[in-house]
């Protein structure tokens, strides 16, 4: 995860945004005891991290698929997932 206090060089960045999340967003920053801008900054790392993951393990997914698998039919990854926790846990799908 990016850490947040290394900062490079910044820029400002103007948003449009609706009144109500405003107040939730400045109220729930005096709680945490930091600034809006901070706490706008942190959620837009961890969104950023997120996201960027997830586009390139899809990326990766999509990429083995059109080289042909391996692949594991849904019948039997539903059918192992179904008996977890149950007296009759099947093996997982190969």
């Amino acid at each position: 995860m990016t850490d947040v206090r290394a900062r490079d060089a910044q820029t400002d960045l103007m948003l449009r945004l609706p009144v109500h999340l405003v107040a939730r967003l400045e109220a729930f920053a005096a709680l945490m005891g930091g600034s809006a801008s901070s706490l706008v900054e942190e959620a837009l790392v961890a969104f950023l991290d997120y996201e960027e993951w997830k586009y390139a393990d899809t990326a990766r997914a999509v990429k083995e698929a059109d080289a042909g698998g391996p692949f594991i039919e849904h019948d039997r990854v539903e059918a192992w997932v179904k008996s977890w926790g149950t007296d009759h846990g099947l093996p997982r799908p190969t």
